[in-house]
């Protein structure tokens, strides 16, 4: 099952296919998340709003609903899954890569506008 998702995900990579944030397909590593908001489900992530983190690598044992978050860094810091990742945070730069779980690629730079 994993596979073909993958399979498909690499063939419909676009700009305008992450413009839609389709939940049924993976977030691309490398994607950078703002921190929109917190509520009363999140409340002690009300200090981060407005942080910036990028999607990375996923974990083939974790599967690809296990969205691992790292900072300007590279220091992973959290988990979530799409359901809140779409819930909570602004996709503020897609990425285009199609490694899902980094085996043959490194995940992009920081955007040095972004870098706090």
């Amino acid at each position: 099952m994993t596979s073909t998702l993958v399979k498909s995900v690499s063939k419909t990579r676009s700009v305008r296919a992450l413009s839609i944030f389709d939940t049924r397909v993976a977030v691309s590593p490398g994607t950078i998340v703002r921190m929109s908001h917190a509520d009363k489900h999140t409340p002690a992530w009300t200090g981060n709003i407005g942080q910036f983190f990028m999607v990375g690598f996923y974990s083939k044992q974790d599967g690809l609903d296990c969205i691992w978050l790292t900072d300007a860094t590279g220091e992973y810091q959290q988990t979530t899954d799409h359901g809140f990742l779409f819930r909570y945070f602004t996709i503020a730069k897609p990425s285009l890569v199609t490694d899902f779980y980094g085996t043959k690629t490194r995940l992009p730079a920081w955007p040095k506008s972004l870098k706090q």
